[in-house]
């Protein structure tokens, strides 16, 4: 009897431990979609290359992703160039333009912070 109420336990945290690694495949995968995928995008937006050069080396799925990033930023762009305006047209007192910050970046690791977090405009 008490086997068997060892055994039931075992599965139910089985059970358990499945659905969490099922779980953390997704929010990795996630993750790597969203996270990556955005700051190489982001980044290659501020260099002489677009960021399409990366499009051979992606796999389906993760062209799949890219894309979805893609649009994903896209829309933040615009609803952030419609947010930095006012509506005389004239740009906000709090709005950030990431381009004048990094003409006036020296650090290195300040340059890659900002890439990472704003794309360049088109």
């Amino acid at each position: 009897m008490v086997f068997r109420g060892n055994k039931r336990r075992l599965a139910v945290k089985a059970a358990l431990i499945s659905r969490r690694r099922a779980n953390i495949r997704c929010e990795v995968q996630n993750l790597i979609w969203v996270g990556l995928l955005e700051d190489i995008q982001n980044i290659a937006s501020h260099r002489s290359f677009t960021p399409d050069v990366f499009r051979a080396w992606l796999g389906p799925q993760s062209l799949i992703a890219w894309d979805e990033v893609n649009r994903g930023m896209q829309k933040v762009a615009e609803w952030t160039s419609q947010q930095r305006r006012r509506d005389d047209g004239s740009p906000s007192v709090g709005s950030f333009d990431p381009e004048a910050a990094l003409s006036q970046v020296e650090n290195p690791e300040l340059r890659r912070i900002i890439e990472q977090m704003y794309r360049k405009k088109s």
